[in-house]
């Protein structure tokens, strides 16, 4: 018997509104998440710690409400992603090529910003993430499973913010948000044997797949600093909780701890140097901690072991903490329009004996290029960025259990992305 969640009726007004915006979460390109904060970030590699240029910054650094100003921001980024991978020397049927279906995926961008007195400001925003391949032949199929294969995991949170200057040039910040996610599976019917059967992998086999789709909803709080150390040097620092989030109760038998699917804590430092008055550089370091969320963190090798699907330690993507290195310039080349560039290094999520899951979330992007572009008029700034992940290629060792065969999964991934964004200033805003 399971246990029903509450959900008063304010509750399902706002599970409502966020289930649109969760919907269009896309399989983002560093890990689960976008590589930036807002448009002018994701042009500049994604920098957002020690420099800022619009509200959606607040999602990484909280601290940023008293450096922006007064000011609203809406925008959305494109995300065009292309997942492959290849099966080879598997006893449970030939060699095969698995691509996904090509699709163009939204993901919306909104917040503000504004002054509360001459200290204290405050603003919102969105967060979002998001994981979701499509397959047009389902690699699972020989273990058993359906024509289609399908993992769609979207993610949004109403993020607020309160920052306070304790004195001039430093300001502090903390935010709460209050977010909610939705899952659904398909195509993994060869993981449904039932108690007793020498086949069993879940500890609950009619919640494994093919369940619809099932919302949850969660929280994460943060806290940031951001400072300007002379005047040509700016820092900041931030730490964002892990989302704590409800049991996804449609897919208990599919991950771990009876359907718990958490976003891990994030945090990270940046600087700003601004070596000419018309050129800032920016560099953010970044670490995500996958490894502390089971259904990340958990490897396939919990199978072998006997921790069953669903169970509390059963197995996840596999996937282990990453560390991203971004670097941006901005070239004021006049009053009202800003260059950007950036680079991203970050590291593999995707461990070699995980690649067969990882067919279900091929975030594999070590590499970014980023461009953009922001044209200033009057109170009023349009911004726009370009993003190019080249393909990516993980092999897989020892990647498929004897269980179900053995043999090797090979798990590709690359993606392009684009978007546009409208700034608003007001007042007295910086």
């Amino acid at each position: 018997m399971t246990q029903k969640r509450l959900c008063p009726a304010p509750l399902r007004a706002l599970a409502a509104v966020l289930a649109v915006l969760s919907s269009t979460a896309a399989p983002a390109s560093l890990g689960p998440f976008e590589h930036g904060y807002g448009i002018p970030s994701m042009g500049m590699a994604g920098v957002a710690y020690g420099f800022a240029r619009d509200t959606s910054a607040l999602g990484a650094n909280p601290a940023h409400a008293g450096t922006l100003g007064s000011r609203a921001d809406i925008g959305i980024s494109l995300i065009d992603p292309d997942a492959n991978g290849e099966i080879t020397g598997n006893a449970a049927g030939p060699d095969s090529v698995h691509l996904s279906k090509p699709v163009i995926l939204p993901v919306p961008q909104l917040g503000t910003a504004f002054d509360l007195g001459e200290r204290w400001s405050a603003g919102a925003t969105f967060q979002s993430a998001g994981v979701g391949p499509e397959y047009r032949s389902n690699p699972f199929q020989r273990f058993g499973g359906g024509p289609t294969a399908r993992l769609s995991l979207g993610q949004i949170g109403l993020v607020g913010v309160l920052a306070f200057r304790p004195a001039p040039g430093h300001h502090v910040g903390a935010s709460i948000s209050v977010g909610y996610q939705t899952l659904a599976v398909e195509g993994l019917q060869g993981f449904t044997a039932p108690e007793g059967s020498p086949a069993n992998a879940s500890v609950a086999p009619g919640a494994v797949t093919d369940r619809g789709t099932d919302g949850a909803f969660g929280a994460n709080v943060a806290v940031g600093w951001h400072g300007r150390i002379t005047d040509w040097l700016s820092a900041g620092a931030a730490y964002r909780s892990p989302t704590w989030t409800q049991k996804h109760d449609r897919y208990r038998g599919l991950l771990p701890e009876g359907g718990r699917l958490q976003l891990p804590a994030i945090y990270g430092a940046g600087i700003a140097l601004q070596p000419l008055s018309s050129v800032t550089i920016a560099i953010d370091l970044q670490r995500f901690v996958f490894s502390d969320q089971k259904a990340f963190g958990n490897g396939i090798a919990r199978l072998v072991d006997g921790n069953r699907l669903g169970s509390a330690n059963g197995p996840g993507f596999g996937w282990r903490d990453v560390n991203a290195l971004k670097i941006g310039v901005e070239w004021r080349a006049t009053q009202r329009l800003a260059l950007r560039a950036g680079y991203i290094d970050s590291r593999q999520p995707v461990r070699a004996g995980d690649t067969l899951f990882a067919f279900l979330g091929p975030v594999m992007s070590t590499t970014h290029y980023t461009a953009g572009a922001s044209y200033r008029f009057g109170p009023w700034t349009v911004s726009g960025y370009w993003t190019y992940v080249p393909h990516e290629t993980i092999r897989g060792e020892d990647s498929i259990p004897t269980q179900l065969g053995g043999g090797e999964a090979d798990v590709g991934y690359h993606a392009k992305q684009a978007g546009l964004s409208l700034g608003r200033r007001f007042g007295g805003s910086r």
